[in-house]
C-alpha cells in the first residue's frame, strides 16, 4: 500500500497571527506596555532573531553591556504589526490567562535573582 501525501495548498503558509495576538495581550496584562509595544514585543518572541546592532543609542558609547537588535525574517516590524491589528483577532481569554500567569511567575524569578546579586 503507498502512501499518499497530501497536496500542498497554493500561496504562502498562513503565519500563527493568532498567538502574537494572545502573547501581546498577556504583555499588556502583566506590565504598563501599549498595544503597540506588547505586539512588537510578541513578534521578537515568536518570529523575531538576534542579531548585532548596528547603531547605538546615544551615551552608551564606551559602556559596558550588550545591544541586541532583532529582525524579521519575512517582513519588518512595522509591516508584521500592522498586519496583525489590521485583522482584529481578539485575543483569546484562557490563553491570555496562561500566558500571564507564566509572565508573572518569569518576572517573580528574575527580582529574586536580582534580590541574590543584591545580598552577595
Amino acid at each position: 500500500m503507498k502512501h499518499r501525501l497530501k497536496p500542498r495548498r497554493r500561496g504562502r503558509p498562513p503565519k500563527n497571527d493568532q498567538l502574537v495576538v494572545d502573547l501581546a495581550a498577556a504583555f499588556m496584562d502583566v506590565s504598563t506596555l501599549g498595544p503597540q509595544q506588547a505586539r512588537d514585543l510578541a513578534l521578537v518572541w515568536l518570529q523575531g532573531r538576534e542579531v548585532p546592532t548596528t547603531r547605538r543609542p546615544r551615551g552608551t558609547t564606551g559602556r559596558a553591556g550588550d545591544l541586541v537588535g532583532y529582525e524579521l525574517l519575512s517582513a519588518t516590524f512595522e509591516a508584521r504589526s500592522n498586519t496583525i491589528r489590521k485583522k482584529h483577532l481578539n485575543p483569546r481569554p484562557v490563553v491570555v490567562s496562561a500566558f500571564s500567569q507564566v509572565l508573572r511567575e518569569l518576572l517573580l524569578t528574575a527580582q529574586a535573582v536580582q534580590l541574590l546579586k543584591r545580598l552577595k
